[in-house]
This record gives C-alpha cells, sequence and structure tokens, in this order.
C-alpha cells in the first residue's frame, strides 16, 4: 500500500478523453527519447557526472539490445550529489529545450524525482498538475548512500518509506476530485484510494510541499560516500526494494542500446534479478503495458524522428 503508482497507471483509460499511444506512436516516442538521452548523456559526460540506465531500460538493453519493444519511456539513475547538479547544467547546456522538473525547480511538482521534459512537445498524463509543462520525458531517480550500521538502515528505512507513504497518501488526499472515473471503474481500487485519502486527511496539518521537502532531506541525509550499500529509495521498489551493493552500481559499463551506447550498472545482471527476478522472460502479449495518456502531440519532432 505504500504508493499507488503503478495501480494507477490506468487511470487515463478511465477518462472520457484520452489517447491510447499505437505501435507508431511507441516507435516515434522512443526515437524521440533517445534523442533527449544523447543530450542527458553528453551533459554528464562532459562535466565528470555518473548516471546509469535502469529499470526497463536494463532489462531492454540485456534481452534486446534496446528498447523493450512495447515500451515507451526511459529511466536514468544519478548519485545524489551528481544528481543535484544536473538540472543547472541541463539548463545551461541547453536553454530553453528542456524543463526540468524536481520539488525544488516547480513548485506544483509532488513527485521526488526528476522528470527532464522536452518543450514543444505534448505527453500529459491525468496525475500532471502543471499541463502547460507536460512534454515528453525522462525519469531521472537519485541513488542515495545508505548507513553501515544495521540499526541505522533501519532507521533510514522506516523514515523513508514512512515519509514517502505519508507523501502519498497527502498526493491521493488532494487528487481525490480529479480520480472519479477511476473509483467509478474500479470499486477495489477506489476503495484502496478511499483509504489513503483518509490518511492524508490525517497528515494535511502541513502542505505536501512540505512533506515532499521533508522526505527530500530524509532521503539524503547520509553522506557517506564510500558506503558499501546505495539505494534507490525513490524508485519502484523504495528503500527496503532497492537496496544494492555499490560496487554493483559504480564505475558503470557502455552498453550498446539500439544503435547508440549509454551507461548501466556494472553488475547489470545482479541488479536486474534483484528487483526482477527472472527477467529474462518476455511477458505475455495481455500483460504488456501500453501507456494511454491524456494529450500527445511530438509533431513539432515529426522530421527529426
Amino acid at each position: 500500500m505504500l504508493s499507488t503508482f503503478h495501480s494507477l497507471k490506468k487511470w487515463a483509460e478511465y477518462e472520457k478523453v484520452h489517447y491510447t499511444l499505437s505501435d507508431k506512436d511507441v516507435h516515434d516516442v522512443q526515437k524521440l527519447l533517445l534523442l533527449i538521452m544523447d543530450d542527458i548523456h553528453d551533459v554528464c559526460t562532459e562535466n565528470n557526472l555518473r548516471y546509469v540506465m535502469t529499470g526497463g531500460c536494463a532489462i531492454g538493453a540485456v534481452r534486446h539490445k534496446g528498447f523493450i519493444p512495447w515500451d515507451d519511456d526511459i529511466d536514468i539513475c544519478l548519485l545524489r550529489k551528481d544528481y543535484d547538479r544536473l538540472p543547472e547544467l541541463i539548463n545551461k547546456a541547453y536553454p530553453g529545450k528542456y524543463t526540468v522538473q524536481n520539488i525544488n525547480t516547480s513548485p506544483d511538482y509532488d513527485l521526488n524525482f526528476m522528470k527532464i521534459r522536452l518543450n514543444g512537445t505534448r505527453f500529459v498524463e491525468p496525475a500532471d498538475n502543471d499541463k502547460r509543462n507536460a512534454g515528453l520525458f525522462i525519469d531521472v531517480f537519485p541513488i542515495e548512500n545508505v548507513r553501515k550500521s544495521r540499526i541505522g538502515r533501519l532507521w533510514q528505512r522506516f523514515t523513508s518509506d514512512g515519509l514517502q507513504f505519508i507523501c502519498s497518501c497527502v498526493r491521493i488526499k488532494d487528487k481525490y476530485r480529479r480520480m472519479g472515473a477511476v473509483i467509478e471503474a474500479d470499486p477495489e481500487l477506489g476503495r484502496m484510494l478511499g483509504k489513503k485519502k483518509a490518511i492524508g486527511t490525517l497528515f494535511s496539518f502541513r502542505s505536501l510541499r512540505k512533506w515532499l521537502l521533508t522526505t527530500e532531506k530524509a532521503l539524503s541525509n547520509c553522506h557517506n560516500d564510500k558506503s558499501d550499500i546505495i539505494a534507490i529509495p525513490a524508485g519502484r521498489g523504495h528503500f527496503g526494494g532497492e537496496q544494492y551493493l555499490r560496487k554493483w552500481f559504480m564505475d558503470p559499463v557502455l552498453m550498446q542500446y539500439e544503435d547508440r551506447q549509454y551507461f548501466f550498472p556494472k553488475e547489470i545482471h545482479k541488479y536486474l534479478s534483484h528487483l526482477y527476478g527472472n527477467y529474462m522472460t518476455i511477458p505475455d502479449e495481455a500483460d504488456r503495458e501500453r501507456h494511454t495518456i491524456i494529450e500527445y502531440d511530438i509533431s513539432k519532432y515529426a522530421d527529426m524522428i
């Protein structure tokens, strides 16, 4: 119950006005995401920032030498100190080309990870607060240091996951009125959302933004850059499910991704096995996610894809 992110992936399908990406759309999105990723790669390498592609991108690199065929997103991770430098460097290298959203740069943004959005495109999801700046995006997650002692790690997990749960509940409370179509179409999900709304109401003595800032501070409060363990607490597995040996990620390696090369965790097989189990099994067609959104337009870049 910590996160409703994956449960709400079909939110747009329940809205009266929505757009389901076709196979051609997915192909076009993938091409444009690669162009965005090229810019991020260049900024990182020119400024000695270490990034790794993770999640479905890592599966795709191993299993398909590129995108999972039906996938339409890119996730990357950077060490916290590099993550914090990235927004300014992106804006300096490509002024006006991108909107970098995080809780420090965008007052309406409500997640504890970053989105780098391509201006001049539209890729609007129902959960987006700032629909004016809702272009095609790449998700960027911070890699956090983990305390050495067992008690320290337990406390770090408790505060990290606890605060993220509070943020999730307050976020649901704030958006509950917009979720009418979801609640009506999926009663079971609606009941879960109702419970989180109730919890969120209890914690609404502070604004969501203040909770997010408190959470950001808690996530990044271990400053031991040589700790044996790192975590990606803003990722799908949160702090408890996304702890890894630092040596798995450090010294990233270049791997083929479509007709490019990008950086991936050094021990990519150990990373993927930890997070997904048997990641080489291709899911049945019915289980493959197809992105449905509210608004889609990448025509400005048609001649580049």
